[in-house]
């Protein structure tokens, strides 16, 4: 994470939130787009691993929004100081920040705003450790010591998934929250054996996850090559479809959407350059 030290050329989903907060809705109390937005990071895990701690300002979240393991241990932790054991070289299991996962829910509503909530998971980082008091299950006991314990972590991480969904529900706002899941990379466990990407180019490094999902979405798999690029211009053009916007953030959407090098997971994706082809025909 070295990007900090260099331009950032093109605007953050917070930076763009942020914007939208200063150009303002109707000002009418029934008009939900006249909400501010407020953008917020939560993991339970350190900040300090590859320069985390100072690329996050340059995200565009500050810090009163950023919730983080050094923060969870100590005395200033809104629930109090949480004492869950480390389970890896990162930090605490992801149940250690159910509450503020829902309490961010909880002040969106009494702060009558919009919420931009990112969630880093890391147990199905190696050493691909799961909470004591989950159960265990060996796929074998014929050397698949590492893909076992991978499965078991990912069969974790799906459950605490499910419990971050049961909390949108809870609070009411399912039908309102587009729900992005996307990794960061993929682990070639199954593949070679390998437990991490570093000096292993196998595909299986490289082919990770993406849904994006609400209620009212219909269901749509794109077998394309796409990346993760696309996320931002997929949730700009989200919001302006599904009038989610004042005017004047409309405007700004617009203006901004074509300015990103990814292309929006809603339209049809061009594949082919219409200059690379002419020059070549």
């Amino acid at each position: 994470n070295v990007e900090y030290q260099n331009h950032i050329y093109q605007p953050c989903l917070p930076h763009i939130l942020d914007v939208f907060n200063k150009l303002g809705g109707t000002n009418s109390t029934d008009d939900f787009t006249s909400l501010k937005w407020r953008s917020s990071m939560i993991q339970s895990i350190t900040d300090t691993y590859d320069k985390q701690r100072e690329q996050m300002p340059f995200l565009g979240y500050t810090p009163e929004n950023f919730i983080y393991k050094e923060y969870l241990q100590s005395d200033a932790a809104k629930f109090g100081a949480v004492k869950l054991p480390e389970i890896n070289y990162y930090g605490m299991a992801e149940v250690a920040i159910e509450d503020y996962i829902r309490d961010a829910f909880v002040m969106a509503r009494e702060r009558n705003e919009r919420i931009f909530l990112s969630h880093f998971t890391s147990t199905t980082h190696h050493p691909f450790a799961i909470p004591e008091e989950e159960e265990y299950v060996e796929l074998s006991n014929d050397g698949l010591g590492d893909l076992s314990h991978y499965v078991n972590s990912v069969g974790y991480v799906d459950r605490w998934l499910n419990r971050i969904l049961g909390i949108l529900d809870e609070q009411h706002v399912a039908n309102e929250t587009l729900v992005i899941l996307v990794g960061d990379h993929g682990i070639s466990v199954a593949e070679n054996n390998g437990v991490t990407p570093y000096f292993n180019p196998n595909i299986g490094n490289f082919h990770v996850p993406l849904v994006i999902s609400h209620p009212d979405l219909p269901h749509i798999d794109i077998d394309d090559a796409v990346e993760s690029l696309q996320i931002l211009p997929t949730i700009l053009d989200v919001l302006l479809e599904t009038g989610s916007l004042s005017h004047a953030q409309s405007r700004a959407a617009e203006d901004l959407i074509r300015n990103y090098e990814g292309q929006s997971l809603i339209r049809p994706l061009r594949k082919v350059s219409d200059e690379q082809s002419g020059s070549h025909g």
